[in-house]
């Protein structure tokens, strides 16, 4: 029986497109064990879910989260720090740029190096030596999902970027193969490293999850807009949206916003909502929920928002989630225009409107459209519907594991 091994440097929990992943490979009966690191505590309970729920898998769980151990956590952190330091003075000396850069990359490294598999797949940066090295040990092929362009998520050549610059030139050529998360982060890697053999897999989700369309999407007395992600925060167009919705004037638009959120920040949106104008039943904030419920909440509203701020390169280039769990729940999608976001519609005409960044006016005109022409709304809506039922975690894991030879 063919072993895989997926290492990642995050939590199940936070990163859907892993387990994804490591659903369809024991589902093809493949031997399945992940190494994992709990990072973040709000995942915890999830993690706990999903473990349960695929018991075939073997969990390897490394490192301790602050909540958990405060005293270990801590002396992991001095640890960063001082690699920090060391890379600081003396380069990328014993692996300083990855040891500064993840918290616990040392672990992953020696629980991946215990594990002989035929095939192993990292997620995230700080696993991609880990796959390297092990794989290297037991002759196996070493592969790695780039759900983000790494070295684009801080500002370019300021002193994250290199050690991230660093960390990549010294891996990722020794890679056998190599995904992505949406076709602009491949073209970017593919510049990089033309040698490296390398497709996009959007990040879709199953069919399953779709239900029957809620009667809500058929009532418009209200104008229900959804926003979704890990965290609720600045700087993802959201000051945008709430302003928009002010200038509207209409009580019966609504804005759910699902995610963690801390208490100055929630603070931080109601000032807004309220200096806009907006009741307060009008802007809606839910917690975060696991990933096979996502589809039936944004099936309880009208339009998906997909605000995206181009504030690094990444932002610019990454295809999220989002887009795909609305287009799955039947939704009419407002993007920001993004490079990715503006490639995407354009190839799929007639889902939503496409914005120019911090243009709260255009924004709500497209709200006006949605309210005032029903006809309007319910054309995207279908369209979307239409995408939706090609654009799949069923169809995209069949490439996947095309890609690696595995059908």
């Amino acid at each position: 029986m063919l072993k895989i091994l997926f290492v990642t440097s995050g939590q199940p929990a936070a990163n859907p497109r892993l387990v994804k992943e490591i659903r369809i490979f024991a589902q093809k009966g493949y031997k399945v064990s992940v190494v994992y690191c709990p990072i973040s505590p709000w995942a915890n309970k999830f993690d706990k879910d999903i473990i349960s729920e695929n018991k075939d898998i073997q969990w390897i769980r490394v490192g301790k989260n602050n909540e958990e151990n405060r005293f270990s956590f801590l002396l992991v952190r001095l640890r960063k720090k001082a690699w920090t330091i060391t890379y600081k003075y003396f380069g990328d000396i014993f692996d300083a740029a990855l040891k500064s850069s993840v918290l616990f990359s040392q672990e992953l490294i020696i629980s991946a190096r215990k594990i002989k598999a035929d095939l192993y797949i990292g997620h995230n940066l700080g696993a991609l030596p880990a796959v390297i090295i092990a794989s290297k040990r037991f002759n196996a092929r070493a592969c790695f999902d780039f759900e983000d362009f790494h070295r684009g998520e801080s500002n370019t050549k300021d002193y994250q970027s290199c050690k991230v610059k660093c960390i990549e030139d010294k891996y990722v050529p020794l890679l056998d193969l190599a995904t992505c998360a949406s076709p602009l982060i491949e073209v970017e890697y593919k510049k990089l490293y033309p040698k490296l053999k390398i497709t996009t897999i959007n990040n879709c989700f199953p069919l399953k999850y779709r239900s029957n369309i809620s009667n809500i999407q058929s009532n418009v007395d209200e104008l229900r807009l959804f926003w979704f992600s890990q965290y609720i925060g600045k700087e993802r167009g959201l000051e945008d949206i709430i302003q928009a919705i002010g200038l509207v004037k209409e009580k019966r638009i609504k804005l759910t916003l699902l995610g963690n959120i801390t208490p100055t920040l929630k603070t931080y949106f109601n000032n807004i909502s309220s200096e806009s104008n907006l009741n307060k039943d009008q802007l809606v904030f839910i917690e975060p929920v696991p990933e096979n419920e996502l589809v039936g909440i944004g099936q309880q509203h009208h339009i998906g928002i997909a605000s995206e701020v181009p504030i690094h390169e990444n932002r610019n280039y990454c295809l999220t989630n989002k887009i795909f769990i609305y287009l799955l729940s039947k939704n009419a999608i407002i993007f920001s225009n993004t490079k990715a976001q503006s490639e995407f519609l354009n190839q799929h005409p007639g889902i939503g409107f496409l914005y120019n960044q911090g243009d709260i006016q255009q924004i709500a005109t497209y709200l006006r459209v949605y309210s005032n022409d029903i006809s309007e709304l319910k054309r995207q809506q279908n369209n979307s519907d239409q995408l939706g039922q090609l654009l799949n975690w069923e169809n995209e894991s069949a490439k996947l594991l095309q890609f690696y030879s595995l059908t």
